[in-house]
This record gives C-alpha cells, structure tokens and sequence, in this order.
C-alpha cells in the first residue's frame, strides 16, 4: 500500500509541538483543511484531487486517528489500489476482536462503522494505519455494498494479484464461519474474473450478462486480435457473436495520463478499427455515462447493441431473399 500521507503532505496536528503557531495559523486562514480533528491537508493539494483521491486521503487521515478501529471494505479497497464501484463519502470501520462499536449517535460525521467479527489474523498495518487484509476486504465489499460493488472489486484484485483465481477465493471464503451477506460474497466470486482491463469494463460486462439481450450468442472479454500474418496482434474489450466490439474508455485515456498525446491516441484507434472492419468486425465505443442504467434497466450501451445486432440480423435476412 502507497504511503499516502506523506503522498498527500498529511499534516498530524497531534504531533505538532505547542509553539508551532503556523500551523495554527494556517488552519485559521485556511491553507491547511481539516480531514479529521487530528489530520489536516494542504488546500493547494487538496484542491487538485480527484474525488476518488479526496476519499483516499480521508480514508487514510481516519486511519491514522483510530487507536484500536481499523479501514475496511471499500475504504480499504481504495487505500490498497483496488477499483470500486462508487466513492464513499464516510470512510468504514470495524473494531477488531467481537467488539461491537457504540450507536451511529456517537460516531464522527465522516466515519461508518460495521459490527462485524474482525479477527486479528485479518488485519494488516501500514504506514501507520490498520486496515483489513486482502481477502477480507474483498469478502466485506460485496458483504456492505452489493454484487456489483463486489465484482467490480474482486476484478480488480485479480488483475493484480494472478494467485486470486475464483478456486482460491471460494476455498477462503469456506474456511470462514457462516456470516451475514455470505451468499451475495459468493455470487461475486463465481462471477469475476481475472483480465477484465478496469472497472468500467466490469461495468458494461455485468450490464450485458444482467441484461441477456436475446440477440447476443457469445460474450468474450480481453480478446487478443491478430493480424498481418500472425506478427502483430492487440487486444479488445468485450467482443459479441464474434464480430461486434465493445471498447470502454476510460475518463483519462484522451487528457494525456498515460503519457501519449490525444492526436496520438487517436490515430492509434482508427488505425485498430481500420484492421477490425477490414476482418468483418465492428466497434461500438462507450464512456462511463452510456453505462448508467435508468430505472427500467436501460442504457445507452444496450440501446446501441440491440440495434447494431438487429441491423446485422435484418442485413443477413435481405442478402438471403432471391433477387
């Protein structure tokens, strides 16, 4: 796990010798914001954060506040560079042990705590804070947050960690004692897998599996594509049928994050769905909006491929009447 205090230039006010007035100073004038009664975080850098970042930092300033509670579920995902499916706007704790934590009444605004049984073989510490182990985390997501949440994460942690394999994780989780929300841990495990490219790309496959479009006979992910003779090859997202494709793109992939130039990326994306049309193949592209499902369950991404799977169907029916 990153160091993100010092990464975030966390400031712990509990450790400030009493003559340093500039750092009371700041507070006042509001160069440091508080993230908790003991941790605070320069504004400059704050202001620059992601809201996913802004939720790290919280999550760590409560870790390095709480004696005995410990980081966990989706608060601990993101602290240990796991995706999740949403931000927290509360950072999770549980008390380790059988200790059950006081009434909602008592806890801070920004903290959440789940009454659950934390054993200590299921926590970890870094960077001065405790937050619980891999597996746990992983078990906890889908436990408090939901299958999608859970898959999402679990995705994630396979992609990082190749040993996490569904076999692995369904022998850990029978080797646990029978727990609330066990069911909802299993069904995510049984439905991750251990290429998907980001959380998005979850997204859209659990949206597609949910949806079970009649129209769609196959569904492969992480497709290797390979052409000119077998020398060169590049992967795909989703593929359907064998020839529709499905490439989810990420928010940073044209603001240069990863270190190529937006004209660059995008000549490298016509150049790939040149050779994809070339070999019979279509490209349907989405972003995170055409992902969000309205209360009946549609989206833009599903509109898009019934009407691309139908117009192929009724294209096969009109080449097949005789003329």
């Amino acid at each position: 796990m990153q160091n993100w205090g010092k990464n975030f230039g966390l400031v712990e006010l509990r450790r400030t010798p009493i003559t340093d007035t500039a750092t009371a100073q700041h507070l006042t004038d509001g160069r440091l914001i508080p993230l908790t009664d003991e941790v605070a975080i320069p504004c400059d850098t704050y202001r620059t954060l992601e809201p996913w970042k802004r939720a790290a930092a919280r999550a760590f300033a409560v870790g390095l506040t709480c004696d005995k509670a410990v980081v966990s579920g989706q608060s601990a995902a993101r602290l240990t560079g796991l995706e999740t499916l949403d931000i927290e706007d509360r950072t999770e704790l549980q008390l380790p042990g059988a200790n059950k934590p006081h009434g909602p009444g008592t806890w801070h605004a920004n903290v959440r705590y789940r009454s659950t049984q934390l054993p200590e073989g299921q926590i970890e510490e870094h960077h001065g804070i405790r937050v619980t182990s891999l597996v746990r985390t992983l078990f906890d997501v889908p436990r408090f947050h939901g299958l999608r949440a859970g898959v999402v994460t679990i995705d994630s942690a396979r992609r990082q960690n190749p040993w996490l394999t569904r076999s692995t994780l369904s022998q850990k989780l029978a080797a646990y004692p029978p727990f609330p929300g066990v069911r909802a841990v299993r069904q995510a495990i049984n439905m991750s897998v251990g290429n998907s490219g980001s959380a998005q790309e979850t997204i859209a496959r659990l949206v597609l599996l949910e949806a079970d479009l009649p129209q769609i006979t196959s569904i492969e992910y992480q497709v290797e594509i390979i052409y000119d003779n077998g020398r060169r090859s590049f992967f795909v997202d989703i593929l359907l049928n064998g020839w529709l494709i499905i490439e989810i793109d990420g928010a940073n992939k044209y603001t240069g994050f990863y270190g190529k130039k937006t004209d660059k990326v995008l000549l490298e994306e016509r150049a790939r769905e040149n050779i994809l049309k070339n070999e019979g193949r279509q490209v349907l592209r989405f972003s995170a909006p055409d992902l969000k499902q309205d209360p009946d369950g549609d989206c833009v991404m599903l509109r898009a491929v019934a009407d691309t799977l139908d117009n192929y169907v009724d294209r096969l029916v009109a080449l097949a009447q005789p003329r």
